[in-house]
């Protein structure tokens, strides 16, 4: 089995799910005019190193995500930064999020493949970003 990895930083103040979506009634969340620019934008710049690092199609093998969160303050809510940076990957990256285990978790595939998700929140009050670095399995 054979590993390669890709980074890739997203400018800016992390953004929390709560500013992608906005709830219409008691079931409707709606992706908010915020949200579609994040996405695009998040996509983007993913796509671009993920092309860069000579992949072309979507990942679908397990994949281990490390996120490193720079925040103006350590107020930032990481925990929603994280569903909001693993939504705007899926599709573009990976084929289905539950390739990626839940913040901290790690996952074992039947094939013994491992994979985990790892988030750490910092303080950098000159250059809030968001730094992303994707483990992939080759073959």
């Amino acid at each position: 089995m054979e590993f390669n990895s890709f980074s890739f930083t997203v400018t800016g103040s992390p953004i929390s799910t709560n500013k992608l979506y906005y709830n219409r009634g008691r079931r409707a969340r709606i992706l908010s005019d915020t949200g579609k620019r994040f996405k695009f934008f998040v996509g983007h710049v993913a796509n671009s190193a993920k092309r860069g690092a000579g992949i072309r199609d979507i990942i679908e093998t397990p994949v281990t995500v490390y996120i490193q969160f720079y925040f103006k303050t350590r107020a930032g809510d990481a925990d929603n930064c994280v569903k909001a940076i693993l939504d705007a990957l899926t599709g573009v990256i990976w084929k289905d999020d539950k390739q990626v285990a839940d913040n901290g978790e790690r996952g074992v595939t039947d094939t013994g493949t491992r994979f985990r998700l790892v988030a750490e929140k910092w303080k950098d009050a000159k250059n809030p970003r968001t730094k992303v670095t994707i483990h992939y399995q080759t073959n």
